[in-house]
């Protein structure tokens, strides 16, 4: 078969697409068939053209999306990114469906990143309206757009960064609460919240892309010669570098950056954990995100597959927020003497650590990336 009698098959269906009030199921799938027997991905792009937000069936759609989407992610989503721009602009409906199932699938939303750092410039900016438009329905949405919409961010480097209001993502009231809800510590978002009292200010370097989002009070942040000053209620996308904070208002400031961590935290803490366990019977004090804590012996290494510290244990690894670990431990019926010694030697120098070491303790706990603030 050759490129003509591809183009034809592709002008057949879009014939019958069009006419919907004729379209029969049978007609619709015999002609799919004739343009999928070519096997050419660069039939996905045509075929999510056709999309109509008038469509009166759905389902019909739905065949065409599936049809394009049978293709594997390296030939699917260019031809995806290449359609975007106009499908927002005729069928916003379709270009957001089809855009969240593309992020539903993570190796589908791995694609999608490295393809759009390196888009032009129109198919950026689509796929950064589509996404604020999905996060619109709902907080669950987030912890998938925001790879994406950071990517986007990565690939206008030279830009000014740019502040946007919380209410232009999310009806919802910005609090701690609900950050903790939309982006997942199991899904490698960390969330890491500061206070800063009014006068303060310091140089930080970010290791990465990080979102900012601000409670209350109001902050600056300067990155060479470009500055970007954030109030309460506000958001900004901010790039790895260095960079110079200040409270810029009377009063104090609380905020909070989101990012995602290089490792799982469940994988950091097993590994922890299962050296830990080489210094000997370690008494250790648990804290978890949810604010629960306990004294328990740090368990044996647990086995590859699984999730719990102990396998008579509901809590899981990436529950873990903090392990303090005294020299001398008594509450209740638990008594123990650890050594100390022997957990630094265990514990070594782990760039993925944060170990606060007061002489007669061991405070340990997963490390943010970059430096403070």
């Amino acid at each position: 078969m050759n490129s003509e009698s591809l183009d034809s098959a592709l002008l057949a269906l879009q014939a019958i697409v069009q006419n919907e009030s004729g379209l029969s199921v049978q007609e619709l799938d015999a002609a799919l068939a004739r343009v999928a027997a070519f096997g050419s991905p660069r039939t996905a792009a045509p075929l999510l053209k056709l999309l109509d937000d008038q469509a009166q069936q759905d389902e019909r759609m739905f065949s065409l999306i599936h049809a394009a989407e049978a293709f594997d992610d390296d030939a699917y989503v260019p031809e995806l990114l290449t359609v975007l721009p106009s499908l927002r602009e005729r069928s916003p409906k379709w270009a957001s469906i089809v855009l969240l199932r593309a992020l539903n699938n993570e190796h589908t939303r791995v694609a999608l990143v490295h393809a759009v750092r390196n888009a032009a410039s129109p198919i950026r900016e689509a796929v950064q309206w589509l996404c604020e438009r999905i996060n619109e329905r709902g907080a669950q949405f987030l912890s998938k757009t925001l790879p994406v919409l950071l990517a986007v961010r990565d690939a206008r480097e030279g830009e000014p960064m740019r502040v946007r209001r919380w209410g232009e993502i999310s009806d919802l009231p910005l609090s701690e609460q609900v950050l903790r809800e939309m982006f997942v510590r199991a899904d490698g978002y960390w969330l890491y919240p500061n206070r800063y009292e009014a006068g303060v200010g310091f140089p930080g370097t970010l290791a990465q892309p990080v979102r900012l989002y601000v409670f209350e009070g109001e902050c600056s942040y300067s990155f060479g010669k470009a500055t970007v000053r954030v109030r309460g209620g506000e958001i900004v996308d901010m790039l790895p570098g260095a960079y110079d904070f200040e409270v810029t208002a009377d009063g104090p400031v609380r905020l909070m950056k989101v990012f995602r961590m290089p490792e799982s935290p469940a994988r950091v803490w097993k590994e922890t954990l299962a050296r830990i366990a080489t210094a000997g019977k370690v008494l250790a004090e648990w804290r978890l995100l949810s604010g629960v804590t306990f004294q328990m012996y740090v368990p044996p290494p647990a086995s590859a597959a699984s999730e719990s510290i102990h396998p008579d244990s509901d809590v899981r690894f990436h529950e873990i927020e903090t392990l303090r670990i005294m020299q001398s431990v008594k509450l209740g019926g638990l008594a123990a003497t650890n050594d100390l010694d022997a957990v630094r030697r265990a514990l070594g120098h782990d760039p993925r650590l944060d170990v606060a070491d007061t002489g007669g303790e061991l405070t340990v706990r997963l490390a943010a990336p970059g430096s403070a603030g």
